[in-house]
């Protein structure tokens, strides 16, 4: 039999997350399970996800959040706070109350947000607002109806699943080009080239409606449409998109380039010309765990200096949004967070958060141009900074797949990590003889450390275990540890029961 070590170096370790059913087939360079973690584009490495710190409260749960700038300058730029009882802008350091709600909503009354000129239009389904910023928000009226989903779309207001005054959830209504009438200046859905198109193939209403370049995409449980604006005298023209569903949520698809994403019933997909299912890797994980009853909260948002699209998922008895899925779409790899609750969230300037002091641990001298902030059920705005979560531990954590050597009994040694960072990176192995069982519980078998402060001029752990299969685990769990892995492995005799 061979004595002789044999390390098994894995200098790639940075193609996502893949969840198999048997980890032994998930890709070498791939890792079967984690949290907290991110695969930066290149695919060379897998390190900790970033934390987040609190930067501004509100007295309501933040339902919306949106980066406003008058076209002209006029009035400044301003933070909007969306929330259940009302919504807030900050415009400098003066915050004002734009609106109070006569009827609040609940965490249920989804609000989707856009942007014509200086006009901020939101619906809830209870009722399509409009504000200028100047003054107070107000209802849209003159024949606009109420709607649960809003779009701009080619100088159009585009409404989706109208609700009042007659209930048409197969509809979308579109304003009159260029939106405003030009007596009264709000947008007119009653003029010339004013109108709606109806979406009867189906029983179901609409769950989305997003613009993807000259398109507007319109989303239904089972199907996919496109909107094209071709002029007077049709002004709208539909053509069906090949596609088994649509988005589950008001806020699920998000465009990127050419491409828009969106998740549905059993799949995460990417639209072009045709919809095309994406996310097999990682869907298993999802459908495992998301609340169904309260899928339409789930929603998307870019993190753009990681090239990442991020859907925030309800898991069942929790009150947020809390499992976030997220895919890289350079390299297409997926990851998966959970600590970062939250209900919406939105890209701002750095200069435009609220003075709130906090630092940032990658470039404290100069920031990003831009920063990712979201809203929280407890009224809490946090922006993604630094190593924890506002003051608290992440526990981040990654396992490989079941490694093995045909199957023989081999005697595992030591597990070599090549890793920078800052604190302790934990590592374990587990091993098993009979590959038909499951394997021991973590934490019951080899486990070590590697010391990210201190020189490392032997990075290797030493474990010793024995079995037919094994698995390395990486984790932290204290306060600002941060850790970036790009190779690691297994130093085993095959064959051997060695000391």
């Amino acid at each position: 039999m061979p004595t002789a070590i044999q390390p098994r170096l894995i200098e790639a370790p940075g193609k996502g997350l893949v969840r198999h059913v048997d980890p032994r087939h998930v890709p070498e360079n791939a890792f079967s399970n984690g949290r907290n973690i991110r695969f930066p584009t290149g695919g060379s490495r897998v390190r900790k996800t970033d934390g987040y710190q609190l930067v501004d409260m509100t007295p309501q749960p933040v339902t919306g959040l949106w980066w406003y700038v008058h076209p002209t300058g006029q009035t400044g730029s301003a933070v909007v706070r969306i929330g259940t009882l009302g919504v807030h802008v900050e415009l400098g350091s003066q915050i004002q109350t734009v609106v109070t709600y006569t009827t609040p909503r609940t965490l249920d009354d989804v609000v989707t947000i856009d942007q014509y000129e200086e006009k901020l239009i939101w619906a809830d389904g209870k009722a399509v607002m409009v504000w200028n910023g100047i003054g107070p928000a107000t209802v849209l009226s003159g024949g606009t109806p109420t709607a649960k989903l809003v779009e701009i779309h080619k100088d159009h207001v585009l409404l989706g699943n109208i609700t009042a005054p007659v209930k048409q959830p197969w509809r979308v209504a579109y304003s009159i080009f260029g939106v405003n009438d030009p007596v009264t200046g709000i947008p007119d859905f009653t003029g010339e080239g004013s109108g709606f198109t109806d979406f009867l193939d189906d029983s179901t209403g609409l769950t989305a409606l997003k613009t993807l370049g000259d398109h507007a995409i319109v989303h239904k449980p089972f199907r996919l449409y496109r909107m094209i604006f071709v002029g007077p005298p049709d002004f709208y023209i539909v053509e069906s998109i090949p596609a088994d569903e649509g988005s589950i949520s008001a806020r699920g698809p998000i465009s990127v380039g050419s491409y828009q994403y969106y998740p549905g019933r059993t799949n995460f997909y990417r639209l072009g010309s045709f919809s095309e299912p994406i996310g097999d890797a990682i869907w298993p994980e999802i459908a495992a765990a998301i609340d169904w009853p309260r899928a339409h909260l789930t929603f998307a948002y870019r993190r753009d200096q990681w090239d990442e699209i991020c859907w925030k998922f309800p898991s069942r008895n929790v009150e947020q949004p809390n499992l976030t899925a997220v895919y890289n779409w350079r390299d297409a790899t997926w990851t998966l967070t959970d600590h970062d609750p939250g209900m919406c969230a939105a890209q701002m300037p750095s200069n435009a958060l609220p003075s709130t002091a906090f630092d940032d641990a990658v470039s404290p001298v100069s920031p990003p141009t831009t920063r990712d902030v979201f809203g929280q059920i407890d009224g809490k705005i946090q922006v993604y900074t630094g190593r924890n979560a506002n003051g608290a531990a992440i526990h981040a954590w990654v396992e490989s797949r079941h490694f093995n050597n045909q199957l023989i009994p081999t005697k595992i040694l030591a597990v070599p990590v090549f890793a920078t960072g800052a604190g302790v990176l934990g590592v374990q192995l587990r091993a098993a003889m009979d590959a038909r069982q499951p394997m021991p519980s973590w934490g019951t078998e080899s486990v070590g450390s590697v010391n990210l402060s201190a020189p490392q001029y032997r990075p290797w752990v030493d474990v010793r275990a024995y079995g037919r299969l094994w698995q390395v685990r990486l984790e932290s769990t204290t306060v600002n540890d941060d850790w970036e892995v790009v190779a690691y492995g297994t130093a085993v005799i095959p064959g051997a029961y060695a000391r």
